[in-house]
């Protein structure tokens, strides 16, 4: 009896029996919906489902959005919360809706018409509720873009129980740098023409944000204060109103080639200038127009439509040294500004309250420079962002700790969630400047969020990588626990890797936590304890291509990616990503880890130049009797006995109670021209030497001098070789500039940088090459 009923509780939607149905006159987020159910219904049900204007009594019908048979059931998505979603199974019929944005196209963001974050922003209640009924009914998957990446299992009924649900999301704030998610893989695009390759590419990855339902409100601060272009409107007629360099002139641009830019450094002392940023934050929240401010509009990114203006200081502060900032700051502290900027915040927030101003006001809450204080009372029209390691942390208990506990102090101060900003990316998080390295993470994003949900009312995710399929394992769990932090951890990753990958499971998901654990461990949780206490770092590339991913390591990778392959069909979806993969990650990295040992042989380096015989345009050539000494100069020792090669070597060597902010160098002056390439290359060989700071280690680079190149230098940003390495070669390709200044005075360096321990350097040589392609090393 029981079967029986239950059996009459379900709507059976089967091939050729099912439509989708929205209103005629249905806005086009509807519209879209509507596309996307019938697209993944037809290929789950392998027939055609229609989109039809009315509801056929004698078919199943699945009814989107808000309109007159929705609202004859109950809807009023008016009521419903942002984000949420309801499903109704009723007889015959399925409602499906949500609120919707009337006038927003979800087409735009996909083609490009609009900005690549902020063109999100409308809401899409009835798409959620779209992919949440093929999620809960078809087992329908959806992990990163393309049809090969998402799972539509072939299905000859699907069996849809009744009943009336709403679902909503735990973070309103769900999003991570969609204009950073790097690089397609091989054989993706077919288009040769580069434009129409990226609109393509674009339209690909934009439908990421909507099928993973991330956020469709602005909540995140960015550095607002760079939307209320105040160097572009007060440079010239007030430059007091900017920061006050060391020599009293004013910082009115951030470089020459863009005056009275829209950003600049500001003084935040100054009486004016805090006036016009009220003034502008007043006009906005009281619905005055951007004109009559001086703006041509209300950027978003500042003023958003939700009542919010971002009064964040502008990326990289910078110290004022006029006699009143100098007055407030504190130099005791690292946080030497908290006075004079935290003062700031709250005047403006306390003066809207005071003139009865509705609308609240946000800003990051700490940063390098400032942190938000103990002994002051907030106003309710505040909401501060909070800042965060993110999801990398959670192998650093210390670290993953603070972050929580950040997050739980500014819930307690406030009364209520707040927004994150987090770093889980390889370049925005680590700087790490080696391509080809997969950070691939999810299961870390879990315990994350898992841990952070009850403060955050969001995070905004700062994720950047260099290939797409790095990152896609990541966003995917991440768009789950930002829904719902107390998900089935394991049935969330059962479930993905078996769709992913089929019988070959076991063995991909061994590879990708593998991946995980060597991230986590070996990439992000290295530190070394220095006089300032403990300082994480990111490993050199040596150690990264020769012990972390090893030979070893890609032995038993190749393993499990043939044991995966033998278990699936051969021309199957899992086959194809199983080969994706292999294609994309693993065998990328086995190239770029064989390319960089060729690179760093030393032998390989010695037979190219016996062969070239290249001239040396380094003054004093192999000679480093003649080359100036920086720093420890007891610390330099040249021509002790010791060669490489027959090449004279020079010898660093640091103990660790020297002075840690110190570079200890050989220098000599070099010879560039206009609009040339050259090559700058040396030998070195390491013997513990211990780092201080990520940027810090042996390194070697050319300084292209001048007063309008004084900036301008062709560096190593690897290695920054640390620990004990035998003799390897770095070398570095740069182009000078076609208008170089006359006045330059380039030269080399080789250094020990921030770091203690010994390195010896052979045979710096800096040549000119004809070719002008990548670099080569």
């Amino acid at each position: 009896m029981s079967a029986s009923i239950l059996l009459l509780a379900v709507l059976g939607l089967t091939p050729g029996n099912v439509d989708v149905v929205i209103a005629k006159d249905a806005v086009p987020v509807v519209r879209f919906a509507a596309d996307e159910m019938t697209n993944f219904l037809s290929r789950a049900l392998g027939c055609a489902v229609p989109v039809r204007n009315e509801p056929d009594p004698a078919r199943a019908s699945l009814i989107l959005g808000e309109n007159e048979w929705s609202r004859a059931v109950g809807f009023e998505t008016a009521k419903m919360g942002q984000d949420a979603l309801r499903i109704k199974c009723e007889g015959r019929r399925v409602y499906i809706a949500g609120q919707d944005d009337p006038s927003a196209d979800p087409r735009d963001y996909l083609n490009g018409k609009t900005h690549q974050r902020y063109g999100t922003f409308f809401r899409r209640g009835t798409m959620f509720g779209v992919y949440e009924f093929l999620e809960r009914y078809a087992d329908v998957g959806f992990y990163f873009c393309s049809d090969l990446g998402t799972v539509v299992p072939k299905a000859a009924r699907l069996a849809v129980p009744e009943g009336d649900f709403t679902v909503a999301p735990a973070f309103l704030e769900r999003s991570w740098s969609y204009h950073s998610s790097g690089e397609p893989w091989d054989g993706l695009l077919k288009m040769k023409n580069a434009r129409k390759r990226n609109k393509e590419w674009t339209a690909l990855v934009r439908s990421d944000v909507f099928r993973l339902r991330m956020a469709t409100q602005y909540h995140t601060t960015c550095h607002g204060l760079r939307s209320f272009h105040l160097a572009r409107r007060f440079a010239k007629t007030h430059p007091e109103y900017f920061k006050m360099n060391r020599d009293g002139s004013r910082y009115l641009i951030d470089t020459e080639k863009r005056p009275y830019s829209k950003n600049g450094k500001l003084c935040f002392s100054n009486r004016g200038l805090r006036e016009e940023i009220y003034q502008d934050v007043k006009a906005f929240l009281t619905g005055k127009s951007a004109q009559s401010r001086g703006l041509a509009t209300w950027e978003r990114r500042a003023f958003m439509p939700e009542g919010v203006v971002d009064i964040g200081i502008e990326d990289g502060y910078q110290e004022c040294f006029c006699p009143d900032c100098q007055k407030a700051y504190d130099h005791s502290t690292p946080k030497y500004a908290t006075k004079l900027i935290w003062g700031f915040f709250l005047e403006i927030a306390n003066r809207l309250k005071d003139e009865g101003i509705p609308g609240r006001v946000t800003f990051s809450a700490d940063y390098s420079a400032w942190e938000m204080p103990k002994d002051v009372v907030l106003p309710d029209n505040i909401a501060p962002h909070t800042g965060g390691l993110g999801p990398w942390s959670v192998r650093r208990p210390e670290t993953f700790a603070e972050d929580v506990t950040r997050y739980r102090d500014t819930f307690n101060r406030f009364g209520h969630r707040n927004d994150a900003w987090v770093y889980s990316g390889k370049f925005a998080c680590l700087q790490l400047d080696i391509p080809d390295i997969p950070d691939m993470t999810p299961r870390a994003f879990v315990t994350y969020y898992r841990a952070a949900a009850p403060y955050l009312t969001g995070s905004y995710d700062e994720s950047t990588t260099d290939r797409y399929l790095f990152e896609v394992l990541n966003h995917y769990v991440y768009s789950k626990v930002a829904w719902d932090p107390n998900l089935d951890a394991e049935r969330l990753f059962e479930r993905m890797y078996r769709q992913l990958f089929g019988a070959g499971a076991g063995e991909m998901r061994r590879f990708c936590e593998s991946l995980e654990d060597l991230w986590l461990t070996r990439i992000c949780g290295k530190s070394e304890m220095s006089s300032l206490g403990p300082v994480n770092m990111t490993p050199n590339p040596c150690e990264i291509w020769t012990d972390i991913y090893s030979d070893e390591f890609f032995a038993r990778a190749r393993g499990w990616f043939d044991a995966a392959a033998g278990k699936v069909a051969g021309n199957s979806d899992e086959a194809k990503r199983i080969a994706l993969f292999r294609q994309e990650i693993l065998e990328r990295m086995i190239q770029a880890a064989t390319s960089f040992r060729t690179s760093v042989d030393p032998a390989a380096e010695l037979e190219r130049r016996a062969a070239l015989k290249p001239v040396n345009l380094i003054s004093a050539g192999e000679d480093f009797a003649k080359w100036k000494k920086r720093g420890y100069d007891d610390a330099i020792v040249i021509d002790d006995g010791v060669s490489f090669e027959g090449h004279q070597t020079a010898l660093i060597s640091l103990a660790e109670g020297r002075r840690e902010n110190l570079s200890t160098l050989l220098r000599a002056p070099v010879r560039l021209e206009a609009g040339k390439r050259y090559r700058f290359s040396y030998f070195a060989k390491t013997d513990g030497v211990k780092r201080w700071s990520r940027k810090a280690g042996v390194t070697g680079c050319v300084w292209q001098g001048g007063k309008s190149n004084d900036k301008t230098f062709a560096n190593f940003p690897n290695p920054y070789l640390d620990g004990t390495v035998g003799w390897v070669h770095f070398a570095e390709e740069f182009d000078v500039a076609a208008d170089y200044a006359v006045d330059a005075k380039p030269y080399v360096t080789l250094r020990l940088l921030l770091a203690s321990g010994t390195v010896r350097f052979a045979a710096p040589l800096l040549e000119e090459v004809k070719s002008s392609g990548t670099s080569c090393k």
